[in-house]
């Protein structure tokens, strides 16, 4: 049993448990423990492993026992002198010991190390997410609603509407505050969860992979497991990961849950409409609007994926989302996505001439937005720029593949090799 009690210093920087003979560091093996799951990530002891997804690393002994040390009190702080106990106990170590095991350790865990294994100044440290001991929670966990985490998310969100060039980026920061300030606040990782989606899908520079989302869509589920949009964050993780039927099922999920959430809904309308399922897509995107009878970028989905099998449908979709949009300039004119959607929605609406003219008024052509000017292009008949921009795209990051797989407009292009180039470039980049 672990215990919290303070062990005397030797020489100022050493520490002493044991007999004198005691004198190199043998640190305790937790080999014999079952597997168990820390914020998404599998931990053999057995093996002394540490995988998700593709990634996977050997730990060394001591940066194991320090992880299941972590592990058996995740969310506690413990002092250096209780991990230094577990790991080397009756030895004589320095506290660098313990210091290089955190660093071995933090690696290992990548570009969320820092984050899972937190530093408490002056004290010890902490493990940051869910642990999970075959299949269940390994300690109590709840949610915790905190105030200045939710907005943080709320001004994320309201980002990424926005659009523009810092958009994905900027809704990946903002979330990310909030996870690391309320990490027991369910709503803020699983907003986190689907901005480090976006950013996988739509910017090369994301420090962090669908995988990640998916970690973090779990670890908000173990929070509040009955969280509508937890769930929605899951599937759309499970997308960007190419795990089309688990996406699925954490799609249904969502939807029972979360059936008059307008957020979850759009992210539904989304995802179904990636995976080529139209009618269903139409119908959640045009709920969506009708629950948020402002927004305009749910009801865009409702005319792309009508527009497969009804056009009339998508054509009064067209009509009644560029309502909104045009509301959304006179309020307000720099409105990126607003600008970006009247392209094709004026192309849906027949009319080309005024779809191009708003293409080239565009203030800037270097955000992920450009998908809305390739499809407006692709369906006025201006193949070779709407493949350009594509391209423009793919350089700047774009990784959405199914995305343009599953777009109508780009069907007239599917011949084309410039076009399948482009594709293929997406899907392996």
């Amino acid at each position: 049993m672990i215990t919290n009690a303070h062990t005397p210093r030797a020489n100022g920087s050493e520490r002493s448990r044991g007999p004198a003979e005691a004198t190199i560091a043998r640190p305790c093996c937790a080999a014999g423990m079952p597997a168990f799951a820390v914020d998404g990530w599998r931990v053999d002891p057995r093996a002394r492993s540490l995988s998700r997804g593709e990634a996977s690393c050997r730990l060394s002994p001591r940066a194991l026992t320090l992880l299941t040390t972590l592990a058996e009190h995740a969310g506690e702080a413990l002092d250096r002198d209780t991990l230094m106990d577990a790991i080397w106990p009756n030895t004589i170590v320095s506290d660098e010991s313990l210091t290089q095991a955190v660093k071995e350790l933090r690696r290992a865990f990548g570009s969320e190390g820092r984050r899972i294994v937190e530093t408490i100044p002056r004290f010890g440290y902490r493990l940051n997410g869910a642990v999970l001991h075959d299949g269940m929670p390994a300690q109590h966990t709840s949610d915790a609603f905190d105030v200045d985490a939710y907005h943080l998310c709320l001004d994320g969100h309201a980002a990424l509407s926005r659009g523009g060039r810092d958009a994905v980026s900027r809704f990946q920061c903002l979330t990310g505050q909030a996870a690391r300030r309320a990490p027991d606040f369910a709503f803020a990782r699983a907003a986190h969860a689907i901005a480090i989606g976006c950013g996988w899908l739509y910017q090369r520079d994301t420090a962090e992979s669908a995988e990640a989302a998916v970690s973090e869509a779990e670890a908000a589920l173990l929070l509040k497991p009955d969280l509508g949009i937890a769930h929605t964050a899951k599937a759309f993780a499970l997308g960007a990961a190419g795990r089309p039927a688990e996406a699925v099922q954490a799609l249904e999920t969502a939807l029972h849950y979360g059936r008059n959430d307008a957020e979850a809904l759009f992210i539904a309308a989304r995802l179904l409409f990636v995976l080529g399922r139209y009618r269903a897509a139409a119908t959640l995107a045009e709920r969506a609007a009708t629950l948020s009878p402002t927004e305009f970028w749910p009801l865009h989905f409702g005319v792309r994926a009508a527009a497969v099998f009804d056009p009339a449908r998508s054509r009064r979709n067209a009509a009644a989302c560029l309502n909104r949009v045009e509301a959304t300039l006179r309020i307000e004119p720099d409105h990126a996505r607003a600008r970006n959607l009247l392209g094709p929605l004026l192309a849906t609406l027949g009319r080309g001439g005024e779809a191009v003219e708003a293409i080239a008024n565009q203030p800037d052509t270097e955000t992920t937005l450009q998908i809305y000017d390739a499809i407006a292009l692709a369906m006025v008949g201006e193949r070779g720029r709407s493949i350009s921009t594509l391209k423009g795209l793919a350089e700047r990051g774009w990784r959405h593949g199914d995305w343009l797989e599953a777009e109508p407009a780009f069907a007239a292009l599917a011949e084309d090799g410039g076009y399948r180039r482009t594709l293929a470039a997406i899907n392996h980049g």
